[in-house]
């Protein structure tokens, strides 16, 4: 019983891991503001308790039934639909293409912060909260980060990474959340700070009325990609799953874990922006980065170390999302060499 218990836990934190990461992080907080703050968050939920539960479960389900990863799990559903489990493949492809890009912003981040610690400054001729503009038009150092992350994400696939989600999940995750709530705590507390907690959470549905299908698509494909639905990593992991595994309990479970990291990150930035930028505020897929260079710089040395820490732990997550990706793609090819070999598969 207690290894049972021991293998569904060790599921969840893996399954939480490759969903927690840039995706909610990120990507949640500038949408939500892109998308009339409120009127966003209301459309997100509901789509998070209808349409994520079930789309996992699911996903779980064509996994666990098949017992093998998306391309012959979908041949096996039905000898004509192994072109969805191509398609996953090919989703995953693009999508690793593009967490591997932030991934290597989030490193070159990481990097300067770490060296500032120690009295060396990297961030160039600009401070930190002017490179980000920067280095977003150096084609060459973008190339070469985004091939550090790679090359990082390679590693830890290496060394295994199923066991490598799961133990972010136990410490970084942990970790993470408490960098989140104690810089969280230190922005409510600034003047302005205020307004941006009314903007995510007083009742505001008139972006809804203005413009219901553009904020209803942009919710639906945050969650996707916060939830890395379509792109079989829960038809994966659901394939270890044991037969009496009540399903629709793990999938309640990621998603509320995912979609609290995601509402977690918006409290931090949203308020951020209110509070330290003078109203002018540009929700663009920069928000996360431009927001918190802000509250690290009004915490001098201290917000450099705590910088580091962030953007450290923030690697981590991102990390897990795309070990997850890659671990998908090796993992399908490992499959359909099975199925052509008819050799029995490891559990």
């Amino acid at each position: 019983m207690g290894k049972k218990q021991g293998a569904r836990h060790g599921f969840l934190l893996t399954a939480v891991g490759s969903a927690v990461g840039l995706g909610n992080i990120w990507g949640f907080p500038y949408k939500m503001g892109m998308n009339g703050g409120f009127a966003f968050l209301l459309v997100y939920l509901v789509l998070a308790a209808v349409v994520g539960i079930t789309v996992v479960t699911a996903e779980l389900a064509i996994g666990r039934s098949t017992g093998r990863r998306p391309v012959n799990a979908y041949k096996r559903l039905s000898p004509g639909a192994s072109w969805l489990g191509y398609l996953t493949l090919t989703a995953s492809f693009i999508v690793l293409g593009f967490y591997s890009v932030l991934g290597g912003i989030v490193t070159r981040h990481a990097v300067s912060y770490l060296t500032s610690v120690f009295g060396y400054n990297t961030w160039g001729a600009y401070t930190a909260a002017g490179f980000l503009n920067r280095f977003l038009v150096n084609g060459e150092g973008m190339a070469l980060w985004t091939a550090i992350f790679i090359l990082i994400s390679t590693a830890v696939l290496t060394v295994g990474a199923r066991e490598n989600v799961e133990k972010f999940c136990r410490v970084g995750m942990p970790a993470l959340l408490t960098v989140f709530i104690a810089l969280t705590v230190y922005t409510a507390l600034q003047p302005g700070a205020y307004d941006g907690f009314r903007f995510m959470f007083s009742w505001n549905i008139e972006p809804l009325r203005e413009n219901f299908l553009g904020v209803l698509s942009s919710a639906a494909g945050q969650l996707l990609l916060s939830l890395s639905l379509g792109l079989g990593i829960l038809i994966t992991y659901g394939s270890f799953l044991e037969k009496k595994e009540k399903l629709q309990r793990s999938s309640a479970v990621i998603v509320i874990c995912d979609t609290a990291v995601a509402v977690l990150s918006g409290v931090l930035v949203i308020p951020a922006c209110f509070a330290f930028m003078d109203g002018d505020i540009s929700f663009d897929p920069c928000l996360l980065f431009n927001s918190v260079q802000e509250i690290f710089l009004r915490m001098d040395y201290f917000g450099t170390v705590m910088g580091f820490v962030f953007y450290a732990l923030v690697l981590s997550a991102a990390l897990s999302s795309t070990v997850s990706v890659m671990d998908v793609i090796a993992s399908a090819m490992a499959d359909m060499d099975i199925a052509k070999n008819r050799a029995p598969r490891r559990r």
